[in-house]
């Protein structure tokens, strides 16, 4: 079955747009305008968990599989338990490791929130060749 035509990923991009390109600039009220930029903002992380939310959530699904060893399917349930073994230190004799596990999904979370954050552009940056 084809999917409906626009998706809910070019509607908020149209909303998106409208707001920030032809909106932003006749709200005189300092405060409005403020509250504007959040939702421009909101909005732009809502489009971006449509676009990559999904695959997101599957990398750190098997991350955390991997990294726990477990077959627990719940993304809830691997973060608390994940966490918890964190807290009881489990993971200091292998900290480099859990953190080279982690970056991914820390990086793929930044995707979503604001991929215009500094370190997340440095950290996603290609490596420049010579």
């Amino acid at each position: 079955m084809a999917a409906n035509r626009p998706s809910a990923a070019e509607l908020t991009e149209a909303v998106n747009e409208f707001l920030s390109d032809e909106l932003i600039d006749t709200v005189q009220r300092a405060d409005l305008k403020f509250k504007l930029r959040i939702a421009i903002n909101i909005l732009g992380m809502v489009q971006r968990e449509l676009q990559l939310g999904d695959n997101n959530v599957t990398r750190e699904k098997t991350v955390l599989q991997t990294l726990l060893k477990t077959d627990e399917s719940s993304l809830d349930a691997l973060n608390n338990e994940c966490s918890s073994r964190i807290q009881r230190g489990e993971f200091d004799n292998g900290f480099a490791e859990l953190c080279a596990a982690l970056e991914q999904p820390v990086l793929d979370k930044l995707s979503v929130d604001n991929p215009r954050y500094s370190t997340f552009k440095a950290l996603t940056a290609a490596p420049q060749s010579d």
